[in-house]
């Protein structure tokens, strides 16, 4: 049994390509993982990019709109992507599974948000990638500078790194060419996801720009109180039939069927009791969602909205009246945070809208079997709440990872997602056995704690002597894997101590041990770090003031 792996020393930077757009500090709607990495080792150097083959038109895993998502484009995002979970632990087969379907959801995001911008009239010009990946170049030199150099001075920080003698002096004297790390770095920044950054900043300027102009008269207005009477039908028994159901709800309404009436009939929340009336304003909008808040201020008194779709359900709203409602103190304070409120609203609102038609499923489809897993997988996700939905997604997935494993049996991301429908699917002894094969097996190409684990279970379940024999051994292959997971171990001494083995469950005591001690002599370094930094910031604060308190006084004696 393995102990802790201690904490490496090794020179590492890694400069991933994280793409937000975030509004405030609370708000965050967007984020792609599409890593470029920067290894210096003790012999410094800068392993060449993938070089990857042309691409061809047919050679396609996925087409969003009129974008399309090629094999070459996702197999070099994921290169970089896997390298650098990899550096940081990520040793699991499974894990690194999930982790492929979610950069594969991102790249397709990123190409939606491409589209989006497109339709929306924004224009993104190749000067303009350019421009933005030069940015992304010289951060990234930054800090391979910052790593090579050690500490900088302040007028280095400022300087393009391209410019910066010491910097080029010190990768020439080791055989390095700032022109082959620009190459590298130009090689790990895919274009189209530059792209799909800009286009993030561009909706986050248009957003902003809309919160601006909110004006006094959008401020007094959002004192209106609406007083509605709502009809809400929620979706938990099926997508289609609450939506068919609304439609009925809503012709029956416009028949002139008394609203209150209806909304005590057919209304699925607790304001059905009192027909639906509910006053509806800027502080309680929350209640029904924005969507429904949106809607009626559109709406004339007396009339009935068409139906308005939201993430709960189906609502159908009339507008009985309007009061206004403005605050006893009125003044320019009460003004000016009302006006960022809104501003709030707006932002949140609108990056919403951008988050739904990204995460829209329309638009989209997948041609490789692999990647059509991940798809009916997400689409299972956003399915929940719908178990018809979910389940015809799940067997599509199965389908997909069974035709794509047996395509290709050396591919493991999809032998373990295979593995994870069959479990889905009920096919318990079919998912155990497979799980088998593919950690035990002549080929065995899979890893990872937690598929140990896994199998364990599995053999476990199954009662007779031999398979609890080979559960063990799954358990003692579980300890040797979990590396730097105190999860697992702590689970493994449990799990040792309930079978008897004391021996078994003193040595996984023995390793959560050394790890703590470990983890706390790491935090005692930092902090002893922390300290020292700050003491001698504070020591040169009290030079500097020293020095000026002294050229202070020497004037003054001059005087």
């Amino acid at each position: 049994m393995n102990g802790p792996r201690p904490f490496s020393e090794d020179l590492l930077i890694m400069s991933i390509q994280d793409i937000r757009t975030q509004f405030r500090d609370h708000f965050r709607w967007i984020a792609y993982a599409i890593a470029g990495i920067f290894i210096i080792g003790a012999i410094w150097q800068f392993g060449a990019a993938p070089q990857m083959r042309k691409e061809t038109d047919e050679d396609i895993i996925a087409k969003v709109g009129k974008e399309p998502l090629t094999r070459d484009e996702f197999d070099k995002t994921w290169a970089q992507a896997s390298e650098n979970a990899s550096r940081y632990g990520m040793n699991s087969t499974k894990q690194l599974a999930d982790y492929k379907q979610q950069v594969f959801l991102q790249m397709v995001q990123s190409k939606k948000l491409i589209e989006l911008a497109e339709k929306s009239g924004i224009k993104i010009k190749e000067k303009d990638i350019d421009a933005k990946l030069d940015e992304i170049i010289v951060e990234q030199l930054k800090q391979n500078r910052q790593a090579v150099l050690g500490k900088i001075s302040k007028e280095q920080e400022k300087l393009d790194p391209r410019k910066d003698k010491a910097y080029l002096s010190e990768l020439s004297k080791n055989g390095m060419s700032i022109n082959t790390i620009v190459e590298q770095v130009k090689s790990m920044n895919d274009r189209s996801a530059v792209k799909a950054q800009i286009a993030a900043e561009k909706f986050g300027d248009i957003m902003k720009a809309k919160a601006d102009a909110v004006t006094d008269a959008d401020i007094e207005n959002s004192y209106t109180v609406y007083k509605i009477r709502e009809i809400f039908i929620p979706s938990v028994g099926g997508e289609e039939q609450a939506s068919a159901k609304a439609d009925k709800i809503y012709k029956e309404a416009l028949a002139g069927t008394d609203f209150a009436k209806l909304a005590k009939e057919n209304s699925g929340d607790g304001m059905k009791n009192n027909g639906g009336a509910y006053d509806l304003s800027f502080d309680t909008q929350y209640m029904l969602g924005t969507e429904v808040y949106d809607a009626v201020t559109q709406l004339e008194k007396g009339k009935i909205s068409p139906v308005i779709k939201s993430d709960r359900g189906y609502y159908i709203v009339k507008l009985e009246d309007t009061e206004k409602k403005l605050p006893e103190k009125f003044d320019k304070k009460a003004k000016d945070e009302r006006k960022e409120q809104l501003k709030s609203r707006i932002q949140y609102t609108e990056s919403s809208k951008l988050q739904k038609e990204l995460m829209s499923t329309t638009g989209v489809t997948v041609k490789d079997k692999e990647y059509e897993g991940y798809w009916h997988l997400f689409l299972a996700q956003m399915g929940m709440g719908d178990e018809d939905t979910m389940k015809k997604e799940q067997n599509l997935a199965l389908a997909c990872f069974e035709a794509a494993y047996k395509a290709d049996p050396s591919n493991d991301c999809a032998a373990v997602k295979y593995v994870e429908c069959l479990k889905a699917a009920g096919k318990t002894d079919e998912a155990g056995k497979l799980l088998y094969t593919l950690l035990n097996g002549e080929s065995s190409m899979v890893q990872g704690a937690d598929l140990n684990m896994e199998l364990a279970e599995y053999l476990n379940s199954k009662g007779d002597a031999q398979s609890k024999e080979e559960a063990l051994k799954q358990y003692l292959a579980a300890s040797d894997a979990a590396i730097d997971d105190i999860g697992i171990h702590t689970q493994l001494k449990s799990i040792f101590t309930n079978l008897g083995k004391a021996d078994l469950a003193a040595k996984e005591a023995k390793w959560i041990e050394t790890y703590n001690a470990q983890m706390e002599e790491q935090r005692a370094k930092e902090e002893a770090a922390r300290a020292k930094a700050e003491a001698e910031q504070k020591a040169k604060e009290a030079a500097d003031k020293a020095k000026a308190d002294k050229a202070k006084a020497e004037d003054k004696a001059k005087e």
